[in-house]
């Protein structure tokens, strides 16, 4: 067995110990009968793109190309190993079978892996005025393992926290209360501070990104895109 010290989140870690039992549990059956002797290899690591890269191969008898090793039943749970793949994970599986049979499946590498860096969480900033908007950002930002404080509502309170607590990202709505609307303080953020900015918003986002080409937000999101789309430009953001 080879494999990189990874951390994933819960939500991963069982689809993945599933997968992985299942497909042992399958060597160990067809691939080696009549005592035949061979070897199981695990591999895990993550690749350059940011994918997490699970390698399970064997060295028995292979299995003929005319069956479908993931939709058969006679495989034990292929159909269902598939569902945990591309459902659970929402990643990718590949047989090959020379050799023997290789399983190679990969997924993006879950926020909550890249949420440690040198030694502390990441942190992120809200600025949000509509509250509870703010407080459900932020309790599925922390599910994720980030570091989030309190929900600022304004733009002069914005760039304060900001110069203070130097977050790594700020994820920033348009209309606020205060003097400072969102722009104003994502673009003072940013000239001061380098910190990235994520803009979140309920306005038009083709309109948005060309008033926004000196802030150069990671990303401009719309309110009604779905949470993975948040995680994303949160993932892109610290990675760089």
């Amino acid at each position: 067995m080879q494999a990189e010290p990874i951390s994933i989140d819960i939500d991963h870690a069982i689809p993945v110990g599933l997968v992985t039992n299942e497909i042992i549990t399958n060597a160990i059956k067809h691939a080696f009968p009549q005592g035949r002797k061979g070897t199981i290899s695990i591999d895990v690591r993550r690749s350059e793109n940011n994918q997490i890269v699970l390698t399970l191969a064997d060295d028995g008898i292979g299995i003929a190309e005319d069956v479908d090793i993931l939709q058969s039943s006679s495989f034990g749970t292929g159909i269902i190993i598939t569902a945990l793949v591309k459902m659970q994970l929402k990643g990718k599986i590949a047989v090959e079978r020379e050799k023997g049979t290789k399983h190679t499946i990969s997924f993006l590498d879950p926020p909550v892996a890249q949420t440690i860096m040198n030694g502390r969480k990441n942190r992120i900033l809200i600025v949000e005025d509509e509250i509870l908007v703010g407080i459900m950002l932020s309790r599925k930002l922390q599910s994720y393992g980030y570091e989030v404080g309190d929900v600022i509502i304004n733009g002069e309170e914005a760039v304060q926290i900001a110069r203070t607590e130097q977050p790594d990202v700020v994820l920033m709505d348009i209309a606020l209360s205060g003097n400072v609307n969102g722009l104003e303080a994502a673009r003072k953020i940013r000239q001061d501070f380098d910190i990235p900015i994520i803009i979140f918003t309920g306005y038009d986002t083709e309109k948005l990104s060309q008033q926004t080409t000196d802030i150069d937000p990671v990303a401009i999101v719309s309110k009604l895109d779905d949470f993975e789309e948040i995680l994303k430009a949160v993932e892109k953001a610290i990675t760089g």
